[in-house]
């Protein structure tokens, strides 16, 4: 008696999940939510759309599309998955907009303020002000609200320190204020997949808050006794000249404000490895290719790293044994890979992602 072994591959034998997603730039890892069954849900940010995946990696449908009615959406940035709802944040309507895991359209509720970063927990929301930072505006603030926004309640207060990076210009009417950042040093704000903890990064020193996804409150600070390192003004001049050169020729004479901190922040980025740990990407001096991790438990504990920032900057879900990873290839669309856990740092090695370009834009008229 003979035994077939069936293994479905693509002609590349690269072993894609969701493919011909018609998403032509790599995707952000929070703009995909995987499901422990292996279901997932893709943020199509051009077309204004939530793709719903089944497990074997086939459409099962759209969910929303372009416009600004109950479950339409014009700048959809984040989505997310929290008990039996998926909660979609459109940052140029200010709305959310609420479905069920079948993709129905249930509400759409209103953020308290315009500009703000949102992130939900278990139980509501984390957010904050985004219109200062600058460098010399007042500083903002974490707050927290239930799940349609009520009962607001203010964490702590944020300390601007000029966030946004690149050249910013502002008009009052009658003069031009041109800034230039060279890098963004700002807070980060990362909510776990299951939406149980919230963790809130100082923009300077090692300093993690840890709030309670279902009440806001602080449970415990992740903290590294790691000195300030003083941020480099040389490589930032050499960053201002290249970048702001079309600017001083289109506008002779003009003068544009640096905004430079004082030191480098001590944490670059954080995420979370398929153990459900936090990792924290640090900066160890001016900003390059290299990566510097430690990782915590759900206790705040630091404990062995087991993936490189390789597999950790593509990794946005499991189900099953099985990570899911980021996918792009030039002139083709972005897409997913399911890997054995075991298998996801060889098949990165074998699979590089070279083009992280994630601009997202829109162009709106009259």
């Amino acid at each position: 008696m003979l035994n077939f072994v069936f293994v479905l591959m693509c002609v590349d034998g690269t072993p894609w999940h969701v493919r011909d997603a018609e998403i032509f730039q790599v995707m952000r890892t929070n703009e995909v939510f995987v499901r422990p069954n292996g279901e997932v849900y893709v943020l199509n940010f051009d077309e204004a759309r939530i793709q719903y995946y089944g497990a074997d990696g086939k459409l099962i449908r759209n969910i929303g599309r372009r416009g600004k009615g109950p479950g339409e959406f014009t700048f959809p940035t984040y989505v997310t998955l929290i008990g039996d709802f998926i909660y979609v944040f459109d940052e140029l309507n200010e709305k959310v907009s609420i479905f069920d895991l079948k993709g129905e359209f249930q509400r759409r509720v209103s953020p308290p303020d315009q500009n703000l970063l949102v992130a939900r927990g278990q139980g509501g929301w984390f957010f904050w002000d985004q219109k200062s930072g600058q460098g010399d505006r007042a500083d903002s603030q974490l707050e927290w609200a239930k799940a349609d926004f009520e009962d607001r309640t203010v964490l702590f207060k944020i300390p601007d320190t000029g966030w946004g990076a690149g050249t910013r210009a502002e008009s009052d009417g009658v003069n031009m204020n041109i800034s230039y950042s060279p890098m963004a040093v700002r807070p980060g704000l990362k909510v776990s997949p299951d939406g149980a903890r919230c963790y809130f990064a100082d923009a300077i020193t090692f300093n993690i808050r840890v709030l309670d996804g279902s009440t806001g409150k602080q449970l415990y600070v992740i903290s590294r006794d790691e000195k300030p390192i003083p941020f480099d003004e040389t490589w930032a001049d050499k960053r201002y000249e290249d970048s702001t050169e079309r600017t001083r020729k289109r506008n002779p004479g003009v003068k544009i404000k640096k905004l430079y901190p004082e030191y480098f922040p001590a944490i670059r980025q954080m995420t979370f490895d398929p153990d459900g740990n936090l990792a924290v990407d640090r900066w160890r001096g001016r900003p390059d290719d290299n990566h510097y991790l430690v990782t915590y438990n759900i206790k705040g504990e630091e404990v062995p790293t087991k993936y490189s920032w390789a597999v950790l900057r593509r990794y946005v879900g499991k189900a099953e044994g099985h990570a899911f990873l980021l996918m792009f290839q030039e002139d083709e669309d972005a897409g997913l890979a399911r890997v054995p856990l075991a298998e996801v740092e060889d098949f990165v090695k074998a699979h590089p992602l070279t083009d992280w370009s994630q601009s997202r834009s829109i162009s709106i008229s009259n």
